[in-house]
């Protein structure tokens, strides 16, 4: 288990990030307001004859700053999932 730490947190880093920017699941299966994610609420700000770009601007930096969070915490374990087995010796 010790040597399949790196390659699980790896992909665990991958799949947050990917569940975090979820779209069409979100759009589909949620019906409430309420538990809509972040990238369902980036759209709501979108009107049809006008778009506020400054506040979706915002709004998708303060979105970013939690996988990026993450990544960071995370690096370590991150490159060495990449790299494992990949040099000899």
């Amino acid at each position: 288990m010790p040597l399949t730490l790196p390659a699980t947190a790896a992909l665990g880093i991958l799949e947050f990030t990917w569940i975090w920017n979820d779209y069409l699941w979100a759009l589909i299966l949620i019906q409430s307001d309420k538990y809509k994610p972040v990238t369902l609420g980036l759209v709501n700000l979108q009107g049809q004859w006008i778009t506020t770009w400054n506040v979706m601007a915002a709004g998708s930096i303060i979105a970013a700053v939690i996988p990026l969070a993450v990544f960071l915490i995370f690096q370590r374990y991150f490159i060495e999932g990449l790299t494992v087995g990949s040099v000899k010796g």
